[in-house]
């Protein structure tokens, strides 16, 4: 039935999008190393390491920018973090538990990145992904996301992708 809209799953109600706190930096790392395991194999050992950072590292992330959580009757099921640079807004840690994938949290939490992007002033907010996350490049595309240009492996632990941004704010 193409051209038809997707029924909004009734879950989507019952999930809660707040701002992590120092606390969750553990199940923020576990989730991050839950939702990557699947795709693995299309990062290098070092590149999947960078993307599904341990706790320790998470919680110096605290100081570089907000981090925020997806919970489900108090469990953390996805999270996102924005990190306010010089020009641009950068979206970095983007997950989504995978049995919770596909119910519209991913763009809930962006919702709330932007919305935090714009409050600051933000015109461009971009991010990086590989395109062997297909489902990941439709989200951000779905979001309003577009292609800026494919990174070469040397910018990433030898593990190519794409960068993409939004034009936001008025």
């Amino acid at each position: 039935m193409s051209g038809q809209k997707k029924a909004k799953s009734p879950l989507l109600d019952e999930i809660e999008i707040d701002f992590a706190r120092p606390d969750d930096a553990a199940e923020i790392s576990r989730l991050l190393a839950v939702s990557f395991a699947p795709v693995k194999d299309v990062y290098t050992d070092e590149a999947f390491a960078h993307t599904t950072p341990s706790a320790e590292v998470i919680s110096g992330r605290f100081g570089e920018g907000p981090i925020w959580v997806a919970r489900l009757n108090g469990q953390i099921v996805g999270t996102v973090s924005g990190v306010p640079e010089t020009q641009r807004y950068y979206v970095r840690s983007m997950a989504v538990d995978p049995k919770y994938q596909g119910f519209g949290i991913g763009k809930k939490l962006l919702k709330a990145l932007e919305a935090d992007a714009e409050s600051r002033g933000y015109k461009v907010i971009y991010l990086y992904t590989t395109y062997s996350l297909q489902s990941a490049v439709k989200l951000y595309k779905s979001c309003g996301y577009q292609w800026v240009r494919d990174t070469a492996e040397e910018e990433f632990y030898g593990t190519a992708g794409v960068e993409m941004e939004k034009k936001i704010g008025k």
